[in-house]
């Protein structure tokens, strides 16, 4: 595994370990019901989770080479994901 300059994960692998997270408890809440502010709240959280995660794979990139692994998500849409998890799918 890399290790970044201060000798723990680097950014982005911290940051897609945290993503996780948030798409489970967003795909959690949304299937418990999709028109609640619950899975409203955990789909902001989720977006913001993606937005830091592409900010860390950039920097990582950057520090890293062009070669780095990761890739950046596209920012997830509420109504795209609520018919992806009333289809059954994850996020």
């Amino acid at each position: 595994m890399l290790k970044s300059q201060g000798g723990g994960k680097p950014k982005s692998v911290e940051a897609r370990d945290a993503l996780k997270c948030l798409r489970e408890a967003a795909t959690a809440a949304m299937q418990a019901d999709r028109t609640s502010e619950g899975s409203k709240k955990a789909h902001v959280a989720f977006v913001e989770g993606v937005r830091k995660y592409n900010g860390a794979v950039l920097a990582d990139k950057e520090a890293y080479g062009s070669a780095w692994p990761l890739e950046t998500e596209p920012l997830p849409k509420y109504n795209q994901d609520v018919a992806k998890v009333a289809r059954g799918e994850n996020l």
